[in-house]
């Protein structure tokens, strides 16, 4: 059957792409038609090329002491800043996490002398720290820019602001 014959929604397998990681989290930057998507215990994130459905790049992150960050959930914010806004979840539910949300306000250049295959560090956000063990959720309100974030054992929902600019000298986890 093909896809324009299909009554419904239409699923695709995206394994082969993924693989190298254990994928977690997905969002999408509609302004740029970009996909995310995060891992837990590789602590990897991937851009997708919404309309090629293409792997555009692809990161780890990793403390200052080399520890892995687990990435769960995220939320692109796109209305803030030249590349948008990334924001990401750790949580100390996860080995090597910390309770924080991380805010990703600008991304390394792809260098031509690297393939796609390799990896790029990721060391250049803004840690914020949550309530105890926030993990299943995140939302940003685009009127308010506004960042949601549930911490399940707290019984809280952290609330962050998000905005421009950013302030460069809290950068570094």
């Amino acid at each position: 059957m093909t896809e324009e014959s299909h009554p419904g929604p239409i699923v695709r397998d995206f394994d082969a792409l993924l693989t190298y990681i254990d994928a977690f989290g997905v969002a999408v930057d509609v302004s740029r038609n970009l996909i995310y998507v995060s891992s837990v215990g590789e602590g990897r994130l991937a851009i997708i090329d919404g309309q090629t459905e293409k792997l555009v790049d692809k990161f780890k992150f990793r403390r200052s002491d080399g520890r892995v960050i687990p990435l769960l959930v995220l939320a692109a914010n796109p209305n803030l800043g030249p590349a948008g806004h990334l924001w990401l979840v750790t949580s100390s539910a996860e080995t090597d996490g910390e309770d924080q949300a991380l805010l990703i306000h600008r991304w390394p250049a792809v260098s031509a002398s690297r393939t796609i295959d390799q990896l790029q560090d990721f060391q250049s956000g803004i840690p914020i720290d949550l309530a105890h063990y926030p993990k299943w959720g995140i939302a940003i309100d685009s009127q308010t820019n506004r960042v949601w974030i549930p911490s399940i054992e707290s019984e809280l929902v952290n609330v962050v602001q998000d905005g421009e600019p950013v302030d460069e000298g809290l950068m570094g986890w």
